[in-house]
């Protein structure tokens, strides 16, 4: 008798988490996958396990048959007084109203993870003696070969240096002091070259500091001789300096494959990363890298998409309830409750000061998927006399079991998981109170 409404909970709970398995986040479609295979597993079991451990004869106890008759009483009181079974979603939709406006989605991963901040204080003691610039900020300079990427790495520093003194950056560090392109060791040498007068102007320069002019015979020879090969990469890293410069040259593969060589720049102190992404995005073969701002991009990418993957979870969930009713207005009944109910605990996140996130998505997918389970049972047996009051009290059980879990992740110190257990906590519990109304919405169907 009651295989039909646990089917139709099973599915459209695997249906409105199954959305999440589109999702390109690995973790997201993690959680589809589980979810569906568990709840497919759960109602075979509870199909074809739990029967033939079940007496043949079962006798309520006195906490269930006292529960089964305060429903009782609680629905006929509903029934012959509508408006006070209305105010519950009115104050729903009133908390909807205030709460949901003044929601803020904050896609910053760093509010997703409580670090502690002893270890926090120990990181930056420790970047500040050996790291080579702020975390996860760096130019890239890139080229097909190593001397394409240090010419592109020369205009890099020049930018920078222009950014250091227009305040955008307190400095930075980069393989320049050391190596710069073939190119602009010719220019440099030319320079020297063609000035004449350097080696005298030099030599009375200092003499007249106190220096003794014969001492820098080496330098007036080196002019005169001819020029020598420009230091290159391979050289300079196989020299004592190579230790100190490694890290700034590194191998990439861009987007066809195809492997590139870079250099990279680590600033520190930056006051303004918008003036200083638009000073060096001009530049050809040269990016800007902020971490934590391409991490937000991405997040919020994928925040977004998880806003269509629950409206697209819900316009699924509808339709499995339209073909099993045959009625828009059952079908609209069945999912009703459960919609509400997650719109009311995100309103709840705005009202109490709290940011939402992704987290906060997945829960309410949650809350639509599992929700929606309580008014599907409860219109299962809405014409039996008595189905609806016992069918309550089971569904009690189900939402104080399902609330105590996810309660639990509400405890957490960690946000994701504080938001996920406080969201789906408090929409299952709502989506509980609000069942009833889906009663409600059915008395405008037409009697089976």
């Amino acid at each position: 008798h009651i295989r039909p409404g646990l089917a139709l909970g099973a599915l459209t709970t695997v249906a409105g988490l199954a959305g999440l398995g589109a999702s390109t986040l690995p973790g997201m479609r993690e959680i589809a996958v589980f979810s569906a295979v568990g709840v497919g597993a759960s109602l075979a079991a509870t199909l074809w396990l739990v029967p033939p451990f079940m007496p043949e004869g079962v006798v309520p106890t006195a906490a269930h048959r006292w529960l089964a008759r305060t429903q009782a009483v609680l629905f006929e009181a509903v029934r012959a007084r509508p408006l006070v079974g209305s105010l519950l979603p009115i104050g729903a939709l009133v908390l909807c109203a205030v709460g949901l406006p003044h929601l803020a989605f904050v896609d910053d991963l760093r509010r997703m993870n409580e670090i502690d901040p002893a270890l926090a204080a120990e990181d930056r003691l420790v970047r500040s003696r050996v790291a080579q610039g702020e975390a996860g900020r760096f130019v890239m300079a890139m080229g097909e070969d190593d001397e394409a990427a240090l010419v592109a790495s020369d205009r890099a520093s020049a930018a920078l240096e222009a950014a250091v003194a227009a305040g955008e950056l307190t400095r930075y560090r980069a393989i320049t002091p050391f190596l710069r392109s073939a190119r602009t060791q010719r220019e440099v040498d030319a320079v020297f070259r063609d000035d004449r007068e350097l080696a005298p102007r030099l030599e009375a320069v200092l003499e007249r500091e106190g220096f003794v002019a014969s001492m820098f015979g080496p330098f007036r020879e080196a002019l005169a001789a001819p020029a020598t090969a420009p230091l290159d990469h391979a050289t300079l890293a196989a020299s004592s300096l190579g230790p100190l410069v490694s890290p700034f040259r590194v191998e990439v593969t861009d987007r066809s494959g195809a492997r590139r060589v870079a250099y990279l720049a680590f600033v520190e102190g930056v006051r303004d990363a918008e003036a200083l992404a638009a000073r060096l995005g001009t530049l050809e073969g040269v990016r800007y890298f902020d971490q934590a701002r391409y991490l937000e991009g991405a997040y919020r990418s994928f925040r977004e998409r998880a806003f269509f993957l629950v409206l697209g979870g819900v316009l699924v969930v509808f339709l499995m309830c339209l073909a099993r009713y045959r009625s828009v207005v059952l079908a609209t009944a069945a999912v009703a409750p459960a919609l509400l109910a997650s719109l009311t605990s995100l309103a709840l996140v705005a009202l109490l000061g709290g940011e939402a996130n992704l987290m906060h998505l997945v829960a309410c997918l949650l809350v639509l998927s599992m929700g929606e389970d309580y008014a599907v049972f409860l219109l299962e047996e809405r014409d039996a006399k008595e189905g609806p009051a016992t069918t309550m009290v089971g569904i009690l059980l189900a939402c104080v079991t399902t609330v105590l879990s996810f309660g639990l992740l509400a405890m957490s110190a960690h946000p994701a998981l504080r938001a996920l257990g406080f969201v789906t906590s408090v929409g299952v519990g709502l989506a509980f109170v609000l069942a009833p109304l889906s009663l409600v919405l059915a008395r405008a169907a037409r009697p089976r």
